[in-house]
């Protein structure tokens, strides 16, 4: 009743009491009941019945008073009552924006309110707020620098002033120009001031950055240089200090990797890929990785990795800030296991003790993973999709990263202004040499950086290196490049060789084959090592509807210990599909490594890995699909199984019931299967009902340990 009166409250203030044009929203409620029960190593038997009744309300509105001006605002009211045990939690939220927008100035004044509260077993539930005004403002004068100003205060805080109470002035002003063509220029300054009423601790920070970037292209393209330059200079003063306050100084890396650790891949024998949206500084935009049970479901139930890598080795990282799109309650967030690895070729990885508890922000939706603190080129962090039987909630069927920050995070020290510097320069250059398909490129960066008390540190990189691509025939295409690569920080120097050579060939359109060699050669302080690869990989469609693929992959990795690693890997793939209804799929995939010299005992590991699927859909209202997997390795051996069908009975597919399988066995013995049989009904545009009942049983496979749970829900929703 009471959420009811907060959106009829909500409606009035927005609308006038009566529906117009630009209001929209929606109505949430789902109940579930739980029943389970779990056996512990010694056979004592637990069982648990609870009920849970959610409720979201969400209204917004958007509209435009004049040409250039627009307001939008809403708010959100959530609540959640469960039984046996008796809780409660409720989140409620509002935000109000006016937006201009013109070709020479534009920019939005809002404000932001949230409060969240739960119930607590004693004395009044404390309520968690969080609040923020705002001001942005862009001026674009013709000819000349467009400015920006972004001017915020959000304070954090809870009621009884027990676990946090920070309030910080934020202040961001850039500058860009291109006063001419090929030349481009940027300043930046901020200016934050956290206050930590509870810590009783205010400092200050100022940071500028000024950078100028040139490109051109010479000879109708045939020659292209650039050439940069950056300076920042950050500058922090703490003018109080209690116990408990600490400073954060954010590390900016150099780019955004991921990777999805498909088989053979491995945590510390794997490369991660490019991933800007990871680092670009939106903590709510999804950056296309997945944690949450859905992927588990549908047999992924692969490691993610979420890394970046950094310029030089200057800056020292201890906490790690992994965002996700949404808020996560106890029971999930504390149901991820994570490690963290360092490396510095991105493909050999070492792991970093994590030094505390992983904890989840309190007021951000954030994972906060602690670490000794370290310097490397190359960090990341590594989890894997959340376990359906930690929880089926379908608002956690989807888990998306957003973001990944990285700090240095410090306790506050002496009061004072402290200062620390960075310049870089940066230049790199291409040209055809000698033969229309020779290019010859280089760049460099030089890294200078100052801090308090601290001798001057310098850091380079050089890369002189020769490209060849030829067409050799019709069907035939060579590949191949050599460089040189010098790279050191102060005093220590490495040397790097780099080389490569690919010939991919193409006698029909549908086959293909591709051949390709790269390696490198390192030379440093500790030795000389090396790193050579060589794959093969073919493709070939014989007939319509089938799909063959063939490849194997050798590495051979020597350290300067004398250590060597060999890796190999086979890979067989095929797809039939014998007519557009039904489709077959299969995979084998082989992993075997060696390692052995550098003083050390030999040992070696393999593992095989089989696939098979199937997928039938005869007409648009039936839909089948079946998939196992089996993955043979030490010590344990596993099956996973899972099975997906769905069938709309009536014309236009209103009605749709579904049934989901999914079975994981372990050697010697565990078992987890979930049993999921579900009805949607579209009742009507924007209003849905879906009733689902799901069967978990789970039993580990070295003791008595088991878990069975049956879970009714019901949800309904309604577009306003």
């Amino acid at each position: 009743m009471r959420a009811r009166i907060h959106i009829a409250s909500l409606i009035a203030l927005l609308s006038g009491g009566a529906w117009a044009e630009g209001i929209s929203g929606f109505v949430d409620e789902s109940y579930s009941h739980s029943n389970s029960s779990t056996t512990d190593p010694a056979g004592n038997t637990q069982h648990f019945v609870s009920d849970q009744l959610t409720q979201r309300y969400r209204l917004t509105l958007d509209r435009s008073f004049f040409p250039l001006l627009r307001f939008s605002g809403g708010g959100l009211f959530e609540q959640s009552n469960a039984w046996r045990p008796a809780t409660w939690s409720r989140t409620e939220s509002a935000f109000a924006n006016l937006n201009l927008s013109g070709p020479i100035l534009s920019g939005a004044a809002g404000y932001n309110y949230r409060v969240e509260k739960a119930s607590v077993l004693t004395g009044p539930p404390p309520a968690l707020v969080i609040e923020e005004p705002s001001l942005f403002a862009i001026w674009r004068p013709t000819g000349l620098p467009a400015f920006s100003l972004r001017l915020s205060r959000p304070h954090n805080y809870d009621t009884l002033r027990v676990s946090q109470d920070v309030v910080t002035n934020l202040a961001l002003f850039s500058a860009t120009w291109s006063p001419v063509r090929h030349i481009d220029l940027l300043y930046t300054a901020s200016y934050a001031e956290p206050i930590d009423r509870l810590h009783h601790t205010d400092s200050t920070s100022i940071s500028q950055t000024g950078r100028v970037n040139y490109s051109n292209t010479f000879e109708g393209g045939i020659t292209a240089v650039a050439a940069g330059a950056e300076v920042s200079n950050q500058r922090s003063h703490v003018s109080s200090s209690g116990p408990g306050g600490t400073i954060a100084t954010q590390q900016a890396p150099l780019a955004g990797l991921s990777l999805v650790e498909t088989f053979p891949a491995i945590p510390t024998q794997d490369t991660l890929v490019a991933n800007p949206a990871l680092i670009d500084g939106n903590t709510t935009a999804s950056a296309n990785l997945d944690l949450g049970f859905s992927v588990a479901l549908a047999g992924d139930t692969n490691a993610r990795d979420f890394g970046v890598q950094f310029p030089d080795l200057l800056g020292k990282v201890n906490t790690f800030y992994l965002w996700v799109d949404r808020e996560l309650p106890a029971q999930v967030s504390g149901a991820f296991r994570w490690t963290v690895f360092q490396s510095d070729d991105n493909f050999r990885w070492t792991e970093v003790p994590i030094a505390g508890p992983v904890v989840f922000g309190v007021f951000q939706n954030r994972f906060e993973i602690t670490i000794a603190t370290t310097t490397a080129r190359f960090l990341k962090v590594v989890t894997k999709p959340i376990d359906p039987s930690v929880t089926l909630d379908k608002r956690f069927s989807n888990i998306f990263v957003t973001e990944l920050q990285l700090f240095l995070v410090t306790p506050v020290g002496a009061t004072g202004w402290q200062s620390n510097t960075r310049a870089s320069f940066n230049t790199s250059a291409r040209r055809q040499v000698f033969y229309p398909n020779l290019f010859y490129d280089f760049g460099s960066i030089l890294t200078l950086a100052t801090v308090p008390g601290g001798t001057p540190n310098y850091s380079y990189l050089v890369t002189n290196g020769l490209s060849y691509s030829r067409r050799l025939s019709p069907i035939l295409l060579f590949n191949s490049r050599l460089a040189r690569q010098d790279q050191g920080l102060s005093r220590s120097h490495e040397g790097l060789f780099l080389y490569s050579a690919a010939l991919a060939a193409t006698p029909l359109p549908t086959l293909s084959h591709n051949l390709v060699y790269s390696g490198q050669t390192i030379s440093n302080a500790q030795g000389f090592g090396t790193t050579n690869s060589l794959s093969f990989f073919n493709r070939a469609t014989p007939y319509r509807g089938i799909g063959l693929l063939a490849g194997a992959l050798a590495t051979l990795v020597g350290s300067p210990s004398g250590q060597k690693l060999l890796s190999k890997g086979l890979t067989f793939n095929a797809s039939v599909q014998p007519n557009p209804k039904l489709t077959l799929g299969g995979t084998f995939a082989h992993s075997d490594t060696t390692i052995s010299g550098g003083g050390g005992p030999r040992s070696s590991s393999a593992s095989n890995r089989i696939d098979g699927s199937i997928s039938f859909n005869p007409v648009p209202a039936f839909y089948v699909s079946a998939a196992i997997s089996r993955v043979i390795t030490r010590p344990r051996p596993q099956t996973f199984a899972s099975g997906t069908l769905s069938f709309s009975p009536f014309a236009g597919g209103d009605l749709q019931l579904a049934m989901t399988y999914s079975e994981t066995r372990q050697q010697p013995g565990g078992t987890t299967r979930l049993f999921v049989p579900s009805v949607r009904w579209n009742i009507r545009a924007g209003t849905i009902l879906s009733v689902s009942y799901s069967v978990l049983d789970s039993a580990a496979s070295a003791d008595p340990s088991r878990t069975h749970s049956n879970t009714f829900t019901a949800d309904f929703q309604t577009a306003l």
